[in-house]
């Protein structure tokens, strides 16, 4: 093989691994990994204007909420009135939420749904509901990442304040 070109080879892998590396580092440093590609039934949904958003959002039904809150967490700025909208189902949608967030194996996700029981629980539709809130508890215990165990400990304790009877 031509030296120049087994020079030219080792280069770009050496170039490659050390991209990857820096890349890897950023994710894990905090600079934040770029987000997932976004489907078009999502980016569809993120071009129309906020108010629209708002009124379509409504007529969804709980699953198709969740995948578009979803989408909307991995925007930048992420999406944060969805929770609220989600929320307002009210407690007809609690029994769903705590099986979703217990299968679910995205933490940022988990951590998000407690962001929405953490809305339903200023409006009261946590009231009393200890069952609810034991069930929260556990799945943030098991959380390994320690960014979103710490916030979804935060919106935990905001629920535990709003739900007391």
């Amino acid at each position: 093989m031509n030296p120049i070109l087994s020079f030219w080879s080792r280069s770009m892998i050496s170039l490659r691994k050390t991209a990857i590396v820096i890349c890897l580092l950023s994710c894990l440093g905090g600079t934040g990994c770029p987000p997932p590609a976004m489907s078009t039934e999502c980016r569809d949904f993120f071009l129309r204007p906020a108010s629209e958003r708002e009124k379509v959002f409504r007529t969804y039904d709980l699953d198709k909420q969740l995948e578009l809150y979803r989408c909307g967490m991995n925007r930048r700025p992420p999406d944060s009135s969805l929770p609220i909208l989600i929320a307002e189902r009210g407690e007809g949608v609690i029994s769903t939420l705590l099986d979703k967030l217990e299968v679910e194996k995205d933490e940022l996700f988990q951590y998000g749904i407690i962001d929405i029981f953490a809305v339903m629980s200023v409006k009261g539709d946590l009231r009393d509901r200890r069952d609810v809130i034991d069930r929260i508890r556990r799945v943030v215990a098991k959380m390994k990442i320690s960014t979103f165990r710490e916030l979804a400990a935060k919106d935990l304790s905001k629920i535990e304040q709003n739900s007391a009877g």
